[in-house]
């Protein structure tokens, strides 16, 4: 007889019979299953990245609040727009210009992808003035707006990633809850190792092909099991199965 016509000797798991109690340990572990903590992983990512996002975003819209409040009110020169320096062109709106201002003897010449505050679809005139508002303790940051911008056109970005961020976790909540009704109400089937790989998904537990120990059983599952499970050939994997889908039953109740 080979290793896989050999029934495993390990004897059956305690609790096999459903409903089975969700113990804090299994509600524990229910996060670790790799199809869950993918998800709840990728949703603490994206929140990491809104908070980022939005604390800087909101910290740029203070500081141009700020500007536009207490810097010293200056008129600016459009000297150039989209690379034209003649007195009088027409440019597009949404070009990028070049503003000539002077402030305590000392000439600026910023240049900017966009002039803030200007309406995309009114023209920029290359030599007309514009009203700006210059740091006093650094010249060199001024702003074409007179007026504060409202605070979600800066923070939409961030908001958006959030949104993302929560729709996320809501999706591994939903994995989670599947994982838990498994093992609540799950049948125990009797498997053996195939084969078992490392995979990026978990590269740290191992990705286990295993099938029912009844050789009538043709199924083939798919599950994760820890790192220090035996996944030779042959060896004893039970297995949790409700409707088709599978969950190793060590996965959530380690050590047994």
């Amino acid at each position: 007889m080979t290793d896989l016509d050999t029934p495993p000797t390990t004897a059956a798991p305690s609790c096999s019979k459903p409903p089975r109690a969700v113990t804090a340990r299994v509600r524990r572990r229910a996060w670790a299953e790799p199809h869950v903590r993918v998800w709840w992983v990728g949703a603490l990512a994206l929140f990491v990245v809104a908070m980022y996002f939005l604390a800087t975003r909101y910290a740029s819209w203070l500081e141009g609040v700020h500007l536009i409040r207490s810097g010293v009110p200056l008129q600016g020169k459009i000297v150039e727009a989209g690379g034209s320096t003649m007195t009088g062109k027409i440019e597009r709106g949404d070009t990028w210009v070049r503003v000539e201002y002077a402030y305590n003897g000392q000439t600026y010449q910023p240049l900017v992808m966009t002039l803030e505050g200007h309406k995309t679809e009114e023209p920029i005139i290359v030599g007309t003035s514009i009203p700006i508002r210059v740091d006093p303790a650094h010249p060199d940051r001024w702003t074409p707006r007179l007026t504060s911008p409202p605070l979600v056109q800066d923070l939409i970005g961030g908001l958006i990633v959030l949104a993302a961020a929560v729709l996320v976790l809501l999706l591994a909540l939903w994995r989670r809850s599947r994982v838990l009704r498994i093992w609540r109400e799950g049948e125990i089937v009797q498997a053996v190792v195939l084969t078992a790989r490392h995979t990026a998904l978990a590269p740290r537990a191992w990705a286990v092909r295993c099938t029912p120990v009844d050789q009538e059983d043709k199924r083939v599952f798919n599950v994760f099991v820890s790192s220090g499970c035996d996944v030779t050939a042959g060896a004893a994997a039970p297995v949790l199965l409700k409707s088709g889908r599978a969950v190793a039953y060590s996965a959530l109740n380690p050590g047994s």
